[in-house]
């Protein structure tokens, strides 16, 4: 067999190596996209799913607290009648909510009455797009900003729609200071209301809400049942003080 003929063979054995492991590694790929695909369908994953109602940020309410209609004083003391140029919160305004001043917002909308978010919509844990599944967690973020030239007050107040007891637990940073739950620590719903937290004028607080399903007894029985949902309600109540 001659020089030319050897090179040849040689040549023609690696590009049949080559061609071996591209298809190897083009095997494998299609492999994960199909194990991905179908674990998302939920083929492979058994772990139930269920949908989430969008966050509803309700009733941002400003009240004023003086039963005589004054408009930023101490309420302790007899307050005199508003003044048209006076600094404050006026009853006439608590018709329309959307004029307190204050602003609440996170990266995509900024909320006014009733409106609609969902903070369910982005997991560490793969789901089908609108739904969560248990070890499925996240943090949401949003900003309380007080845009009036004088102080308020507010309160935060959550309540959630979870008729069959999905182990749903939670902790709250406020300006990235945990102020429910810790690193270790996580609390049902109940604990995350806030009250008579004060707010300077053109001032903002940041919020993190952490969030996480952790598996429990009855987690088939939430996956399989038609009825299943989860929802988080927030109410922001402030005032002037």
């Amino acid at each position: 067999m001659s020089e030319q003929e050897k090179d040849e063979i040689e040549k023609l054995e690696k590009k049949n190596e080559r061609n071996f492991i591209v298809s190897i590694l083009i095997l494998i790929l299609l492999i994960i996209i199909i194990f991905l695909l179908v674990r998302n369908l939920g083929f492979i994953d058994h772990r139930p799913r269920i949908p989430t109602g969008n966050v509803d940020i309700f009733d941002i309410i400003f009240k004023n607290d003086c039963n005589n209609n004054c408009c930023n004083c101490n309420c302790n003391t007899n307050c005199p009648s508003c003044d048209e140029d006076e600094p404050g919160f006026k009853p006439e305004d608590n018709d329309n909510p959307e004029d307190t001043g204050i602003d609440v917002f996170d990266k995509e909308t900024e909320y006014g009455n009733n409106t609609k978010l969902n903070i369910f919509s982005k997991t560490s844990y793969y789901v089908v797009d609108g739904k969560i599944a248990p070890g499925s967690e996240n943090a949401y973020q949003f900003v309380i900003r007080n845009n009036n030239d004088f102080n308020i007050k507010y309160s935060l107040e959550l309540t959630e729609t979870n008729k069959f007891n999905i182990n749903m637990k939670y902790r709250l940073k406020l300006n990235d200071k945990y102020i429910v739950g810790d690193e270790n620590n996580w609390v049902s719903y109940e604990e995350l209301d806030q009250y008579n937290l004060a707010l300077a004028s053109n001032t903002y607080d940041i919020y993190t809400l952490d969030w996480k399903w952790f598996e429990g007894s009855n987690d088939t029985e939430v996956g399989i049942n038609i009825d299943s949902y989860y929802r988080l309600d927030i109410k922001i109540v402030a005032s002037s003080y």
